[in-house]
């Protein structure tokens, strides 16, 4: 199996970054009742999913799940120091409830980090202005106000909604 990316990140990078991320995500909200539901720390399921946009492969945990049933180790255990690795729906079942504004520390270490190695001066302007991609859909809609190059969306109780 070939991966669709090509790694550039230090192998020191990237131990700090796992580092900085485990200690974010072990302070995630844990919504599970009971004993028998926590079979996955919030941290190994915060980390299995961010492996997932950080190699780009959408069956990456399939593949390390595979790894570790054949070799018996796999590169989420190495790379993310991720003790049991989730399957999809766990993940999925455990994120989904977290408040997005618990994931911002992330961001802002990444960010951070990334101006102070220069990895984002490929993507300055002249004028040495940050430019960004933004996917410009849907940043308004409504339910009457819409114009012909407006999107639809038909909703089942008959409602509609425009967007732009």
């Amino acid at each position: 199996m070939s991966y669709p990316f090509e790694p550039r990140i230090h192998k020191l990078e990237l131990q700090e970054l796992v580092k900085h991320l485990t200690n974010v995500f072990k302070k995630l909200p844990d919504f599970r009742k009971g004993a028998s539901q926590t079979q996955y720390t919030m941290e190994d399921v915060a980390l299995s999913a961010f492996s997932v946009f950080f190699t780009q492969s959408p069956s990456f945990l399939a593949w390390l799940r595979y790894m570790q049933e054949q070799k018996g180790l796999s590169n989420l255990q190495t790379l993310f120091l991720v003790k049991n690795i989730p399957s999809d729906n766990w993940i999925r079942k455990l994120l989904d409830r977290v408040p997005p504004t618990e994931i911002f520390p992330v961001f802002s270490y990444i960010f951070k980090a990334l101006c102070e190695t220069e990895h984002l001066s490929r993507f300055k302007s002249i004028n040495g202005n940050l430019l960004i991609p933004l996917d410009g859909t849907q940043y308004y809609s409504s339910k009457t106000i819409y114009c012909k190059q407006c999107s639809t969306k038909n909703h089942k109780n008959g409602t509609t909604t425009y967007s732009k």
